[in-house]
C-alpha cells in the first residue's frame, strides 16, 4: 500500500514551510533517506508560465526556498530547474519571485534543455546531470486533466514546446495522453515529492483559477500515491491520470491502495474546493502548436 504524509501549514512563512516539509520527509525516515551530503539535487517546481506568485500558477517561491534550505542543511547542493511551456526558466522564476529567493540562498536556477532518449523516454537531456530529483508540484485544477499534482508536474521535464507534440500524438484521447504523462513520471522516478497545497487553485486551471487556502503540505516517495491522496482529500471528480494508471495495472492509483497519515482533525474530503467536472479536449491542432511555438520563442528571446 502506498503511503502519503500530510502536514498542516498555515501560510507561506519560511519556518512553517520548513517544519511542514521536514515533517513529510520524517514520516519516511527523514530527508537523509533520500539525499546525502555533497549530493547535487534538482528541485523541480511547477514553473508553467510568467505569472506572479499570488496567481498560483507556479509552486510558491517560499515553498521552493524552504525545501532548498532543507537540502542545504543536509550538506547537499540544490539546483532549481524546469522547462516551461512559455519562456525560459529564469524568466518564469523572476516573474513569480523565485529567482530572488534563489539568489538569496545562492542556489542556481538552470534551464533544462534538449530532449534526449533516456530509458526509452524523450526527456530533457539536462537530467543526466541530476540523478536525484525532488518533485515540488503545485496542487491546481486542470481544465483537461481534472487536476495537476505529483505526476503531471514531471511532464515539465519534457523540454519546452515538445510537450505540445504529445498532445498531437494523443489525437484527443485523454487516456492515451495520460498514459504518456505517466510513462514520463515512471522514467523520471523522483526521489521524493512534496506538494504545495497551502493555497490550491480551484475552478479552472492550470492558469487563471481561483486560489483557496487549504493549509496543507503533502509528501511521499511515490508521486502516484500523492495524486491518489489528493483526489481523496479534495474530492476531485475527474482524474484521467489516475484512471489510466489503474488501467496500466500500477499500484497506488486507487483510493483503497493509499494510506494517508496526518489528517486527524480534518473533515475528509475538504469542503469548498471545486475542480472541473467536464474536461476540455486534450488535442492540439497543428496551427495551435505552431502559434504556441511562436509565442514561446517571442517570450523567451524578446520577453513578450
Amino acid at each position: 500500500m502506498g503511503r502519503v504524509a500530510v502536514r498542516r501549514c498555515a501560510g507561506y512563512r519560511a519556518d512553517e514551510l520548513k517544519r511542514a516539509a521536514l515533517g513529510c520527509f520524517d514520516a519516511f525516515g527523514g530527508i537523509g533517506e533520500f539525499i546525502a551530503r555533497r549530493d547535487t539535487v534538482l528541485l523541480k517546481p511547477n514553473l508553467l508560465a510568467r505569472d506572479p506568485a499570488s496567481a498560483g500558477t507556479t509552486t510558491h517561491p517560499a515553498f521552493v526556498a524552504a525545501v532548498a534550505e532543507l537540502v542545504m542543511d543536509m550538506g547537499a547542493r540544490p539546483v532549481i530547474g524546469d522547462s516551461p511551456a512559455f519562456g525560459s526558466c529564469r524568466q518564469v522564476a523572476a516573474r513569480c519571485g523565485l529567482l530572488k529567493e534563489a539568489e538569496r540562498l545562492g542556489v542556481q536556477v538552470v534551464e533544462l534543455r534538449r530532449n534526449a532518449a533516456q530509458n526509452g523516454a524523450k526527456l530533457t537531456g539536462s537530467l543526466r546531470e541530476y540523478p536525484i530529483i525532488i518533485n515540488l508540484p503545485k496542487l491546481k485544477a486542470h481544465a483537461q486533466l481534472g487536476f495537476t499534482c505529483g505526476v503531471k508536474n514531471l511532464f515539465g521535464l519534457v523540454e519546452g514546446k515538445s510537450k505540445a507534440y504529445h498532445h498531437l500524438a494523443a489525437r484527443g484521447d485523454v487516456g492515451e495522453f495520460s498514459r504518456l504523462i505517466i510513462e514520463v513520471a515512471l522514467k523520471v522516478a523522483p526521489a521524493f515529492t512534496v506538494v504545495d497545497a497551502v493555497d490550491v487553485m480551484t475552478g479552472t486551471g492550470p492558469r487563471r483559477g481561483f486560489m483557496k487556502r487549504a493549509g496543507l503540505v503533502l509528501g511521499a516517495a511515490d508521486p502516484l500515491s500523492v495524486d491518489a491522496a489528493a483526489k481523496m482529500i479534495f474530492n476531485i471528480p475527474q482524474t484521467p491520470i489516475l484512471d489510466a494508471a489503474i488501467n496500466m495495472g500500477l499500484e497506488h492509483a486507487g483510493a483503497g491502495s493509499v494510506s494517508i497519515e496526518g489528517t486527524d482533525g480534518l473533515e475528509i474530503p475538504l469542503a469548498g474546493f471545486e475542480f472541473p467536472g467536464d474536461l476540455k479536449d486534450v488535442s492540439f491542432s497543428v496551427p495551435r502548436v505552431a502559434l504556441s511555438l511562436v509565442r514561446h520563442l517571442a517570450i523567451k528571446f524578446w520577453g513578450r
